[in-house]
Order: C-alpha cells, then sequence, then structure tokens
C-alpha cells in the first residue's frame, strides 16, 4: 500500500473527523453568544445553530470512530489490519476470477467542484426570484450532482422538500424568506 493511498484512507477521514468536530464547537460557542429573544417558545435564535453544532460534533466522533483500522486479535496494534488478513481478491486460489472487472472509482474533485457552482448560483439568484423558485432547480441540481439519474425523483423531492422547508420556515416560525 502506497504512503499516499495509506494516509487517504487512514489520516484523511480522521483529519476531516477533527475538522467537523472543531467547526461543530465553533458553532456553539458563536451560538451561545447571540442575544436572547424573548418569546412564547422556548426557540431563540441560537436553537437552529446549537443543532446544526452539535450535529457536527456528532457527526465528527462518528466518523473517528470509523476512521480507525480495524484490527484482527485484539486492541492498541496487537494484530494485522483486517484489510492486510483477508484473503486478497486477485488470487485465484479464493474462488475470485482474476480478470473480475474493479470497480470504478469517480473522481471526486468535478462533482465538488459542480456542487459549489449550483450553490454559488442559488447564492445569487435566491434574492432576485425568492426562496419558491430557487430552492426546487436547486436542490434538484444537487440531486444530479451528487448522481442521482432519476429525474421524478429528484423532481418530487425538490418540491416535496420546499415545501416542507417553507412550512416550517414560513408558516410555524415566522421567518421571513425571500420571496
Amino acid at each position: 500500500m502506497s504512503v499516499i493511498r495509506w494516509f487517504r484512507e487512514r489520516v484523511g477521514d480522521a483529519v476531516l473527523a477533527v475538522a467537523s468536530v472543531v467547526c461543530g464547537i465553533a458553532m456553539l460557542v458563536a451560538a451561545e453568544r447571540l442575544p436572547e429573544v424573548a418569546t412564547f417558545r422556548d426557540v431563540g435564535p441560537a436553537f437552529f445553530p446549537e443543532i446544526v453544532g452539535w450535529g457536527f460534533v456528532a457527526s465528527g466522533v462518528l466518523m473517528l470512530v470509523i476512521a480507525r483500522p480495524r484490527r484482527i486479535g485484539g486492541f492498541g496494534g496487537q494484530g494485522p489490519v483486517a484489510a492486510e488478513a483477508a484473503p486478497s481478491a486477485r488470487d485465484p486460489s479464493h474462488g475470485v476470477d482474476e480478470a473480475a472487472p474493479q470497480p470504478r472509482l469517480d473522481h471526486p474533485w468535478p462533482r465538488f467542484a459542480a456542487a459549489i457552482a449550483v450553490t454559488a448560483a442559488y447564492v445569487f439568484l435566491l434574492p432576485r426570484f425568492g426562496f419558491l423558485w430557487t430552492t426546487v432547480p436547486f436542490l434538484f441540481g444537487m440531486g444530479v450532482v451528487f448522481g442521482s439519474r432519476r429525474v421524478v425523483v429528484n423532481a418530487g423531492t425538490a418540491v416535496i422538500a420546499t415545501a416542507f422547508l417553507y412550512l416550517v420556515f414560513r408558516v410555524w416560525l415566522r421567518v421571513p424568506l425571500p420571496m
């Protein structure tokens, strides 16, 4: 296993997990500094940032747990890494055809760039056309960017999610949305 592959598989996930935890803690600290607003409900301006902050922390901790290399035979470096102990898929003695097609790994940067472009277009168009007219195409586009090729499912999900968000924020919480 090359050093770059080892780093990407083991250390890269851990760095992303730690960054998620740090971002979550920063969001929680920032949410605590928001001013309190007297309402008849206990939902203030810090409510949603705190939920997102705790979500970042929880997902970062979960990623740290998952990113650890699984070992056979105990804890603390005892035994080989599970992936190294498994029989090779290319070994014909284990019943796998040597010429079996390998899974295609798409490079993540084009999808990342497309997601940034779709999000930038959404941010640019939102104040001009309003929440309803921009969120539906945004969610549909993000579905396509993330690999969904089912047009009807993408469109239905975009419409239902937009209606749900409008109902929660505009109707129930009375948060003004760009119209």
